[in-house]
């Protein structure tokens, strides 16, 4: 979900490790790899939204939002009994209000991996508006550019970055990185890092798209349209 540089190339990505993939935005884009399909959040006369339209499917990564900590529950969930005991119990209270869009996405779509790349710097921007966001955001890749570079040059420093090392799995080289470089899927660094440490910052196109994408209030909920919501006439969907 978007057409930033980051959706397309997690897209580019994918469909040259062999997924299907579609690229879902509300931007002209052009992928630059074949097997991408892009997709707007509402599809043919009847507007269904995305996900309804895509029926099931394995994985949703979203480069514009996170709702897995959106903190809106759902209020329709919060009273139906979701494990067919004949009771509205606490686990279904759970399941129902914990569980929001990413449940509906597991139960309607079989989709049991939402990924959100949403990071500091972005959320930034949705906090503080473009009067102060992109200062902050900013000021905040910088200083996390540098203290990347400082523990990579003393690896026995105990100060928090943050920052965690990860042991890429078994064959990643050969299997994955190579794949993409003998496809030319690099993603495009900027001129301004510092010690050629890349860390991702925000983009303008990515704000607009997010603040400008079509709202579903179906139910009471206020989602990007396409996502799934619950039907007030149908809370039992499933």
């Amino acid at each position: 979900v978007g057409g930033g540089e980051y959706a397309r190339f997690a897209a580019d990505g994918l469909a040259a490790l062999g997924a299907d993939v579609k690229l879902v935005t509300t931007r002209r884009v052009q992928p630059n790899h074949k097997g991408v399909e892009v997709m707007g959040p509402s599809v043919g006369e009847l507007e269904l939204g995305f996900a309804a339209a895509l029926g099931e499917f394995d994985c949703l990564v979203d480069t514009l939002g996170d709702e897995a900590k959106s903190g809106e529950p759902l209020p329709q969930l919060m009273n139906y009994d979701d494990d067919n005991d004949n009771e509205e119990d606490e686990d279904d209270w759970m399941r129902g209000a914990m569980g929001g869009v990413i449940d509906l996405l597991k139960r309607r779509h079989n989709c049991h991996r939402y990924v959100s790349t949403l990071n500091r710097a972005q959320k930034m921007i949705r906090d503080e508006g473009l009067l102060f966001g992109p200062r902050m955001a900013d000021g905040y890749r910088q200083e996390k550019e540098r203290e990347v570079v400082q523990q990579l040059g003393n690896t026995n420093s105990n100060k928090n970055t943050g920052m965690t090392w990860i042991t890429p799995p078994n064959h990643f080289g050969p299997s994955t990185v190579q794949t993409l470089l003998d496809q030319n899927i690099v993603f495009p660094s900027s001129s301004n890092t510092i010690g050629k440490v890349m860390v991702r910052g925000w983009a303008l196109k990515d704000f607009w798209e997010f603040t400008s994408w079509p709202r579903d209030t179906e139910g009471g909920s206020n989602m990007r349209y396409g996502f799934p919501v619950v039907d007030d006439g149908n809370i039992f969907d499933s």
